[in-house]
């Protein structure tokens, strides 16, 4: 999984922001993320977002790239349009990417 946010850094001679993109990549996802995904999903109407859900939200986003970057860093440096479907995207990941593995293995002789 990767996720790109941008961080100004200053600005230019013309008052413009200096942006610079950072991406995180996570390649180990801990197996306590799945619990913690399922139930954010079961207990959150995610039709229905309220500020305390985006929070929950952008927690687990920070929890699955190891808080390498914090909530404010990713509400400031991730666009708006791409903040619900980014969260999806990593529940769908951290859920069902591990599922996948898990129908790999052989089954069992009897």
């Amino acid at each position: 999984m990767e996720i790109q946010l941008d961080f100004i850094t200053g600005e230019n001679d013309k008052k413009e922001d200096i942006v610079i993109t950072k991406t995180f990549v996570e390649n180990h996802t801990k197996a306590k993320l799945i619990r913690r995904a399922i139930a954010i999903e079961n207990e959150n109407n995610l039709n229905q977002i309220t500020i305390e859900t985006l929070d929950i939200m952008a927690d687990f986003l920070c929890d699955v790239y190891h808080n390498k970057f914090t909530r404010e860093e990713l509400y400031d440096g991730l666009d708006s349009a791409k903040l619900l479907s980014t969260y999806r995207e990593t529940v769908r990941e951290v859920i069902y990417g591990v599922t996948s593995i898990l129908d790999t293995f052989p089954e069992e002789q009897q």
